[in-house]
């Protein structure tokens, strides 16, 4: 029969976890492999983007009708507009290279300039298209997830200054401080929810987990940092969960909690295996922030 867990066990092995810890990293850095993506993988990954994008804008803008309004008529189809938007933002281009390109190489039936491509972030087509998008690629899915949340100073570039001032409008002084959490699925690295916040990261957190249900993402299994705690496994009632126990917890938590902290102590190196694929959110989230955040 095993023996009942008890606070004092509990108490010795959290004195034990740094040790732990160490050890597996020197185990695995003892066996890791270069798994760098080569420059023909990368390039084969972008032609089946490429190829796969435009079918299933297509797919997701079926059900998007314009409606006929007075005024200028629009230059683009809303699966143009979609695409438009797309490429410019996983190239990480400027509104202005963006219509160069699109003329460069046809990517349109017409001529746009840069004004088009500012006005694609408020069109409610893209909106739409985007989200039938994200519906049809991850509504459903089954996920071993990892989540993370980050956050990032906001500053009035010089130019946004210039502009406002010109046209006789104030300019907030001083930052502020946008939080975001991300949830990625860790077979494709794909980030099946965000969420976002002026507030706090748990805020964040609880938007990305109310377009999670709301999309019927089902997670198998999840890598949490320890901040999120015994709640996360409130939230994820399904999931099978990992995380590190802080230094103050107790084994009080329910039972869901108790297995948990069971498992990392019977099996301490499979289960920090498991808690550390949790690093893969990190590295995304920061290359995320460099190719997209550090440009607003």
């Amino acid at each position: 029969m095993n023996k009942k867990l008890t606070q004092k066990d509990f108490d010795d092995f959290k004195e034990s976890i740094e040790d732990l810890i160490k050890l597996y990293k020197e185990s695995r850095l003892s066996k890791m492999e270069n798994a760098e993506e080569s420059e023909e993988e990368r390039l084969a990954r972008l032609r089946r983007f490429g190829q796969e994008l435009r079918k299933d804008i297509d797919e997701a803008g079926k059900f998007v009708k314009i409606k006929e309004e007075q005024g200028r008529k629009s230059k683009l189809t809303p699966q143009e507009k979609a695409y438009i938007l797309i490429i410019k933002e996983y190239l990480g281009l400027s509104n202005r290279e963006t219509a160069e390109l699109a003329s460069l190489l046809n990517l349109t039936k017409e001529e746009i300039s840069y004004k088009t491509v500012e006005r694609l972030y408020s069109d409610p087509d893209v909106f739409v298209i985007l989200y039938n998008l994200l519906s049809k690629t991850v509504g459903g899915l089954k996920v071993d997830a990892v989540m993370d949340g980050t956050g990032y100073s906001l500053v009035v570039t010089k130019h946004y200054r210039s502009e406002r001032e010109k046209s006789g409008e104030g300019v907030k002084e001083g930052r502020d401080f946008v939080y975001s959490f991300f949830i990625f699925d860790l077979g494709s690295n794909l980030i099946v929810t965000y969420g976002y916040s002026l507030k706090s990261e748990r805020e964040a957190y609880e938007m990305a987990l109310e377009v999670l249900r709301d999309l019927g993402v089902e997670v198998d299994s999840l890598r949490a940092d320890k901040y999120y705690g015994k709640s996360t496994l409130d939230d994820f009632p399904d999931s099978e969960v990992y995380l590190i126990p802080k230094s103050n917890a107790t084994i009080k938590g329910g039972k869901r909690w108790r297995e948990m902290v069971l498992r990392f102590m019977r099996n301490p190196l499979e289960y920090l295996e498991e808690y550390f694929k949790r690093e893969r959110a990190e590295s995304l989230i920061s290359s995320i922030k460099r190719h997209y955040m550090l440009r607003l």
